[in-house]
């Protein structure tokens, strides 16, 4: 790359980061007049062009892209959203496929790939109900993107299909993180805290359930293992502590007693010696 071409990426970038996009198109057009086999001048005007609202503009410079780098995943990324809005589905699901030949772990033109295959079998739909009204496009990309889509397993069965076209809308083209049903864990002391004194994560009425049931279940099984003797053993073992204990009060009155009449007897004793 020439050193105008750089100049010209770094003013191009700047602008396209402060959304003048006709200055970011000026600029990476600067570059290629210096070299007009940049692929990368021709990804970035056409990332410009397509902010702008201009899409056939897009669609031109990512198509002079793949033909300058055919290796260039990030071109046909651009040239698939383009003809996507251009509503140009064959086109799009083309280059897509392309991208994933390139790069089958490509997030984006797996997700870009299947909204471009749902929006042209609802344009095929159409035009089997009205075969007058436009010519139906050919349905071969059909086949091959849902084959292909069948044969990742469905990875991209959870994207969400695009918007209708807008008129000059910026677009996110950023892999969007799949939404999981899992909470993050708590990485402070009092989360590792938490998780150490309730692990299972329950609350109070839900932990006094899982106390009884657990206690039901160990008891259930000793008395399985002691052949049915485990639950009169037990009740056996408290009447019999229940009795001891009422034993042993009685043996402590009936010495108590004895006691007090050795004490009388000896002070009676007493007594009569001193007469």
């Amino acid at each position: 790359r020439f050193p105008r071409g750089f100049a010209a990426m770094e003013q191009g970038d700047k602008a396209l980061k402060e959304g003048d996009y006709d200055a970011a198109v000026a600029a990476f057009s600067e570059g290629l007049n210096d070299d007009p086999l940049d692929h990368e001048l021709y990804c970035k005007r056409s990332e410009a062009h397509f902010q702008n609202g201009d899409y056939a503009k897009a669609s031109l410079d990512a198509a002079k892209c793949v033909q300058c780098d055919p290796s260039y995943v990030k071109g046909f990324v651009r040239k698939g959203l383009a003809d996507f809005f251009l509503k140009d589905f064959i086109s799009s699901v083309e280059a897509y496929e392309q991208g994933l030949k390139l790069d089958p772990q490509n997030t984006i033109c797996a997700k870009g790939l299947q909204r471009a295959v749902k929006e042209l079998e609802k344009q095929l739909e159409e035009a089997e109900k009205n075969p007058g009204a436009a010519p139906a496009p050919r349905a071969a990309p059909v086949a091959s993107a849902t084959e292909g889509l069948r044969r990742r397993g469905g990875e991209t069965a959870a994207a969400k299909p695009a918007p209708q076209a807008q008129a000059a809308a910026p677009v996110q083209e950023e892999p969007v993180k799949e939404k999981s049903g899992l909470k993050k864990p708590d990485r402070t002391m009092k989360g590792y805290i938490r998780r150490m004194v309730n692990p299972l994560g329950l609350s109070f009425f839900q932990w006094i359930i899982y106390v009884l049931v657990v206690t039901a279940l160990i008891f259930g099984f000793l008395h399985h293992k002691s052949g049915g003797k485990l639950g009169p053993a037990i009740v056996g073992q408290k009447v019999g502590d229940a009795a001891g204990s009422q034993a042993g009060v009685e043996a402590k009155w009936a010495q108590r007693e004895n006691q007090q009449r050795q004490a009388a007897r000896k002070s009676k004793s007493g007594r009569k010696e001193k007469r």
